[in-house]
Formats: C-alpha cells, structure tokens, sequence
C-alpha cells in the first residue's frame, strides 16, 4: 500500500526518507541528491533552448564537466567524431582526442580547478580528435565555460573539422585561379583581337 504524502509539502513521507537512508549509506548525501534533482530541473528548460540552438548549426557542440566527462552534445557533434548518442553521453572526454593529448588536458583541467584562470578559453585553438574508427583528423575548437543554477561548472567547446575547412579553401582558390585564368586569357583576346 502506498504511502500518503503529509499534508506539509515540506515533510518527507516515511518512504522517501527510508530511501534517502539508504542513499545516504551508500554515499549519496542528501543534499546533492536535492540539488541535482533542482539542477536537472533548471537544465531541463535550458536544455531545450540548447538543443534548439544546437540543431541549427553546423558546429559541433560539446559540454563537458569539471570531470570531463561529455554530458551533452549536438548532432554535428555525433557526425564528425563517428559515434551514437548512447556511446557518447556520459563518456570521458578522452574518447574523442588522441592519447598524445590526454596527459596535457588533465594537467590543463586541474590547474583551471584550482586557479580559475583560463588559458585557452575564448581562443580559436587548432587541435586534433580522434573519430570512433580510431583515425585522428583536424580540428578548429573554441572554450567557453559557464555554471548552472547550482555552481556546477561546464565546459563547452564548438568545434569543426579543419580537414573540411581546408577542403572548402582548396576549392574556394582553385575556383578563383580558374576563373582569374579566363579573365586574363578574356583580356589578352580582346587586347589582340580590337
């Protein structure tokens, strides 16, 4: 039979609080578990306006935690790095880069813990990820970090890949040396032939 909640909304019924005992024995503080409940609460609205945001782009987006771990990310995202959603959420963050830059992105993110001075935040770095069939390719990405309702901070990094970059300038120059060609070859005709 299902317990009937007290008629103070503030008031636990005797379920709810034997949960949180148990809980609390496994090591998850009430608290935490209160603001977690208030946090996804809050990113639930924010999520929405993100994903919106998110879809209509063709950077990829991903948010990672203070841990680094991806805890949110946009279709553009999936595509370039090759894997699912379910493979994705909630993975370190080394997944998507190359072992070479792991050990330098710990150290990077335990500093920035413990000072909060930003070093690479809001600059266009050119860096290296590692798609899901292993392969690495280039990147262009830019760092922000921002904190929920709660303090929480998260990192948030939009990205593309520079090999499709450099492919679109390849085929930007080889057009207008094309055409730059037929211009003068244009000029030289009229040039001899009035």
């Amino acid at each position: 039979m299902k317990k009937q909640p007290p008629s103070d909304p503030g008031l636990e019924t005797v379920e709810q609080t034997e949960i949180a005992e148990k809980k609390a024995e496994l090591g998850v503080p009430r608290q935490k578990e209160r603001r977690a409940a208030t946090a996804r609460g809050a990113l639930l609205t924010d999520n929405a306006q993100f994903k919106a945001f998110a879809t209509s782009i063709d950077y990829g987006i991903i948010v990672g935690s203070r841990d680094s771990i991806i805890v949110d990310f946009n279709q553009a995202a999936l595509d370039i790095f090759g894997y699912t959603e379910e493979e994705l959420r909630n993975a370190p963050i080394a997944t998507i880069m190359p072992s070479r830059f792991r050990d330098q992105h710990k150290a990077g993110m335990q500093r920035y813990n413990k000072t909060q001075q930003p070093k690479n935040l809001g600059k266009m770095l050119r860096l290296f990820g590692l798609h899901k069939n292993g392969k690495e390719f280039p990147i262009e990405l830019a760092l922000s970090t921002w904190k929920d309702l709660d303090g929480e901070q998260y990192f948030t990094a939009s990205l593309r890949c520079y090999s499709a970059l450099e492919n679109n300038l390849t085929a930007i120059l080889a057009t207008t040396a094309v055409a730059t060609v037929a211009m003068a070859t244009a000029l030289i005709y009229l040039a001899l032939n009035f």
